[in-house]
């Protein structure tokens, strides 16, 4: 059974007491009440004693059924091995049946506890013993397929990280991960305001940005209102983006025409199977692979991210083979963060652009030069409207 959320690598602690000595916040007790136990489902377990059993079993009739001494003697060699096994297995379920981790908040304090047969570990704290709420997402899958995303909260601890918990947030389904507007930001949002904690970004330069409970929905054009804009660096993306500067913003569109080199690959191979297919009697199931595996590669070569900023609205698309699959738009007024920090879903550097009716994260796993040039491009009409306005 694993822990409410597995704890990916995350910056030294040292990082986030920089960042609250930083900018202090002094906690609120908090009236939010959670109760969450994670408990490995019962027919987990039964399948696992079943199992366990009939090894036993097949190793007892083994040592009893052969009489004859070779044979006993080759029972007994094979059941030294397995009766461990099966012993093993026997155990093991009994402790996924009492087996449990209960996440408590209640009364402005964090309670946890983890049974199993080898013991009870608990611990409470009170909740200013914590620093802030940092995002983690981790991915699973069924039978070796993605399945989907979970996005917990990571409480951090100011002292003691044995004291730290996750908690679930919000969980998706494959689709729900393509059609994603960024809905588990107003999760975290809740939980933060519940608990009177910052939320914690861990940015590309290794810094740690907080945002109190009370600015949370403190857009990022009244932060910088009074701020001078950037520059232009001069420098513009790489040729993967094309590129249109517009007086009042840009057009970029990132395409992947990589893709078309096994597209050609994989058709020109289905193309010779065929017309061979009397020669070497490969049947029809290769060429329709190779059709097949084409057919993806077209795909991801049709496919178009588009990033756009006109007339104080931002807007990202995207699309395969010119059908639209997903839009997300925010005008610059609404924008509450903007900046390069780690997703914590994919653990690389993006640009991410958030709202409280989108999540925009571009130009993901470039260069900090090129997240920059878009970062400063969108600066600088903010600076625009604040001056006509």
């Amino acid at each position: 059974m694993k822990p409410f959320g597995s704890k990916p690598r995350l910056p030294d602690r040292e990082c986030f007491v920089r960042a609250a000595q930083s900018k202090p916040y002094i906690h609120r007790p908090s009236a939010a009440t959670i109760e969450l136990e994670d408990k490995e489902p019962r027919q987990n377990a039964w399948g696992m004693l079943g199992t366990g059993i009939f090894i036993l079993g097949f190793c007892a009739v083994a040592l009893f059924a052969f009489p004859d001494p070779a044979d006993h003697q080759a029972a007994l060699a094979g059941s030294a091995v397995f009766i461990p096994i099966g012993l093993g297995l026997a155990i093991f379920s009994v402790n996924l049946h009492v087996a449990f981790t209960r996440v408590g908040i209640a009364h402005d304090t964090v309670s946890w506890q983890r049974r199993n047969l080898f013991g009870v570990r608990s611990f409470e704290e009170s909740l200013s013993s914590y620093l802030c709420i940092t995002p983690l997402a981790l991915t699973h899958s069924s039978d070796g397929e993605l399945a989907g995303v979970i996005h917990y909260a990571r409480l951090i601890h100011s002292v003691d990280p044995a004291r730290e918990v996750v908690l679930p947030v919000r969980a998706q389904d494959g689709i729900q991960m393509i059609l994603d507007r960024g809905g588990e930001r107003e999760a975290f949002e809740n939980l933060a305001r519940n608990l009177d904690l910052p939320l914690a970004t861990v940015r590309t330069d290794g810094n740690i940005s907080f945002r109190h409970p009370d600015a949370l929905d403190q857009s990022v054009y009244m932060q910088i209102s009074d701020t001078p804009s950037k520059p232009a660096d001069g420098s513009f993306p790489p040729k993967k983006y094309h590129l249109t500067v517009l007086p009042d913003g840009f057009d970029a569109v990132r395409t992947y025409r990589l893709y078309l080199l096994p597209f050609l690959g994989f058709s020109g191979s289905a193309a010779l199977v065929h017309r061979f297919n009397h020669i070497i009697n490969a049947g029809f199931g290769l060429p329709l692979v190779l059709v097949m595996f084409s057919l993806f590669m077209l795909a991801f070569s049709l496919t178009r991210f588009r990033l756009t900023l006109r007339s104080g609205i931002l807007e990202q698309t995207t699309s395969i083979a010119w059908f639209r699959i997903q839009e997300k738009r925010m005008t610059l007024s609404e924008i509450e963060e903007l900046g390069r920090i780690i997703d914590p879903l994919t653990r690389r550097g993006v640009l991410r652009i958030a709202s409280d009716s989108a999540t925009i994260s571009w130009a993901e796993g470039d260069k900090t030069e090129v997240q920059g040039w878009f970062e400063n491009a969108i600066l600088r009409q903010f600076a625009s409207i604040d001056k006509h306005s």
